[in-house]
Order: structure tokens, then sequence, then C-alpha cells
């Protein structure tokens, strides 16, 4: 099987208008000269190498395509397919590199016995057929053999039709490439797919060409991403066909699931390749905020917030006895509504509950009897969240015999420190709580009690 030979992290991609857009797959990367004695004296193989390229952002069947260089041919087997950005390698056993055709082995040659193998000569071209025979690519270099060998006809082989290849110098698909020195190969330039190289640089077959290009990666819009979040993929500096591994052929695309996610910048030289990223979504902790409920005005309501996250905390910290304990002591002044956010990495997870503030009215006695029997000696109202007070007696005759403005303190039952008859008295009570509200209905409350001895 045709292995998808990528490039880790960073591609190197230019896009230009040139002749070999009109079509997908071309030459890319020809190894002319074996290193050594090698060349044309290898029999039966000879050691050179040929890399082809889809340039194009879509996967084509290159199933019955023919490689000639005249006297010599290899047939691609039915559904031979190269992806988007995907490269093929034809070479043979001693070619020393990985090849995915393999001259020795596929019996889809046609040509000489015994010459297994290709570009054995100083002139020589190469030339690049589809399935119906008709030049799509091709190169040459010194003058070529055009004269020597004007057609080539190939072999009816696994299935696919003979065709007679006619080789002509005339015919513009086929570009003039320099001549490498032995063990060198010539390559499309990252720059300019028209110019062919042969710098000794020597590059990889099934890789990208050059550093000429333009550098892309792939960025995320947050690389630490929380379950349930949708994150935004970006292709950085391809300026030619995109194919994510998706199946997304647009620059940005959107994911929410674990993955290592894969573009394909393709060009219209061997430039294009792949970047890629993974991604991790976090799982956020799960919190609870208990109940809520009603809180007493002065001893509160105690949340009970659970989570298993180490970091955690509660919003507003207003009337909480520590915003940063999972059950505090919730004594709001309004009906509050309390957020326990619980924080783990990079992910938060939240979870609500209200609790409604009662202080409720204020109960007022109508009979004491202050007898020293420390049972019920002292008339004052009962209740809590008292914040303003007022409470003013008077006798029947309406002599003030008692006022205090300090909830705690009521009266004894004495008038200038004497004991005070038995009998009815009349007060006027005022009690409200922090936000004003008033604790006993009305703002001022108007009563009488009975002293009894």
């Amino acid at each position: 099987m045709l292995g998808f030979l990528r490039v880790i992290a960073v591609v190197m991609v230019v896009t230009m208008a040139v002749k070999v857009q009109a079509q997908c797959v071309v030459i890319n990367e020809v190894l002319v000269n074996a290193a050594g004695a090698c060349d044309g004296s290898c029999v039966p193989n000879t050691a050179e190498w040929v890399e082809l390229y889809n340039s194009c952002g879509n996967s084509v069947n290159i199933g019955c395509f023919v490689l000639t260089d005249g006297d010599f041919s290899v047939t691609f087997p039915p559904n031979t397919t190269l992806a988007p950005g995907e490269y093929i390698v034809i070479g043979s056993d001693n070619s020393g590199v990985n090849v995915d055709v393999n001259l020795s082995s596929c019996n889809c040659t046609t040509g000489a016995a015994g010459e297994i193998g290709i570009f054995t000569n100083g002139n020589e071209q190469l030339a690049l057929a589809n399935a119906s025979g008709q030049i799509i690519d091709g190169i040459y270099w010194g003058s070529g053999q055009f004269t020597q060998t004007p057609s080539f006809t190939t072999d009816a082989l696994l299935g696919c039709g003979a065709h007679t290849i006619q080789l002509s110098a005339s015919n513009p698909v086929f570009t003039e490439v320099p001549t490498g020195n032995d063990g060198q190969t010539v390559y499309r330039s990252c720059a300019n797919p028209d110019v062919w190289l042969a710098d000794g640089e020597n590059y990889t077959p099934g890789a990208a060409n050059g550093n000429s290009g333009s550098v892309v990666t792939i960025q995320a819009s947050d690389t630490t991403p929380c379950a349930g979040e949708v994150v935004t993929l970006t292709a950085q500096g391809a300026t030619g066909t995109i194919v994510w591994s998706t199946g997304a052929t647009t620059a940005s695309i959107t994911v929410q699931q674990n993955g290592n996610y894969s573009l394909s910048a393709g060009s219209t030289t061997g430039c294009g390749s792949t970047a890629n990223i993974q991604l991790t979504f976090q799982n956020a902790p799960a919190v609870n905020a208990g109940a809520g409920g009603i809180a007493d005005c002065e001893d509160g309501l105690q949340l009970q917030g659970t989570t298993a996250a180490f970091n955690h905390f509660w919003e507003p910290a207003t009337g909480l006895s520590d915003p940063q304990s999972l059950t505090p002591i919730a004594t709001p002044h309004v009906t509050t509504a309390y957020t326990l956010h619980a924080v783990s990495g990079d992910c938060e997870s939240t979870s609500s509950t209200v609790v409604v503030p009662e202080c409720g009215q204020l109960k007022v006695p109508n009979i004491f009897t202050p007898n020293g029997d420390s049972f019920n000696d002292v008339f004052r109202p009962d209740g809590k969240g008292v914040a303003d007070y007022s409470l003013k007696i008077f006798d029947r005759w309406g002599n003030l015999v008692f006022e205090s403005t300090q909830y705690n303190n009521g009266w004894n039952g004495k008038i200038n420190n004497e004991p005070a008859a038995t009998g009815t008295y009349y007060f006027l009570l005022m009690a409200k709580d922090a936000l004003g509200n008033s604790l006993v209905g009305d703002e001022v409350m108007k009563g009488e009690i009975t002293l009894i001895r």
C-alpha cells in the first residue's frame, strides 16, 4: 500500500500560476544519475528514482498512468491513489531510498530485458502520461533522446491497455532541467515551480522540497480547551489548496473533540505538506452548590457546597463567613444567589443556590413580672436582626417612666430605681433591620403592657 509521507509541524508552500496547474500529478524530484559508477552499468537495477506529487486538494487515481524515458516504462497498478499533497516514489532495490513502487518486483514494467531501471544516459527525457496515453508532464536534460526514441509503446499490463506515447522536444509539456552530478537530485524550486534546481542539497524522496516557501502552521484559538467548548483551528501561511484531516478545505475549521488534527497545504510544487496539532479537551470538575434556603438574619444558613476540585470559591463574598470554604455561613441582608466556582487546570464549573434572609417580626409580650425570680423579670421585645431601636414606656398619666435605644436594654419594672406599681403601662416601639425595614409592622408600634408582682 502506498504510504502518505508527511513532514511534521511545518511545511513549505508557495502557489504560483504556472503551466503545471492545469493538472494535479507532476514530476517533482528525480535522481538523474546514481552515485558512483552506477550510471547505466548496474544491471538489473540502475539505482535512480523518481518522485511524483499530487499538487491538488483532491485525491487522484493514477491507476494505468505511465512513466517512461522512451525505452523503458512503468505502468501504475489500477486504483493507485494519491491523496492531496501525497508523494509516490518509484525506484528499485538498490536506489538507496524507500520506494512505493519497486521496479524489481512490481511486474509493472515495459522495456528491454535486464534493463530494469531508468535514466541511464547523459541525455534523457522522462514523460508522465495519463491512463489514455496523453503526456501530462515531462522533463529532459541535455538534448534528450527524442530523435533516438520518438515514441514508446507500453505493454498491456495489470489490466491496463497498451499505449503508444509520442515523445518530441517540440511538445511544450517538456521542461529542460539541469543535469545533477552523480548521486544528486534535480527538483522543482519552491519559489518558482517552472525552475528546476540541482544544487547538491539531495532532498529526501517522499518529502517536501527546499526551504524557500512560506512556513505553514496551525493556530488554535485555545490550546488547552475544556469539554463542551468550541476551538477554531486556522491555517497560517498556507497559500495553496488546503485540505484538513476532517475533509474541510476552508482556511479555518471548528472542532469539539479530542484528536490529532492535520492539514495538507498543497502547491504546484512538492513544497506542500502537512502541519498537525493535538487537542485534548479537559473535563471540567463536578460541582454542586447545595440546596440553599432561608437564613436566620443573625445565625445565618450554612451552605453545603461539594466538589473534588482543589481550587474553589463562592461569589459574591458579601455575607459569607469564608468565601473559600465549601460550607461557609451565609448571612445576607437581601435575597442572594451564591455561585460556587470549581477550578481544575484551565477548566471551571459553577453551581448556584439562593439564600433568603429571614428576620421576622419582633414578639412583644403584654405581661411581665419583675419579682426577682429570674423569669420574665424584664420587658423587652424578642427577635433578631435589630439595627435601629427605640422603646419608650409611659404610665397611665402619660409620664415617661423608661426609655432606651439599645435593644438589649429592657425595662426592669422600676421607676427612679424604685419598684413601679402593679398596673397597666403604655409603650411606643420602633425597630428596624439593617436595610431600614420595620420589624414591628408599622413605623411605630403602640401598645400596652401589664406589670404584675
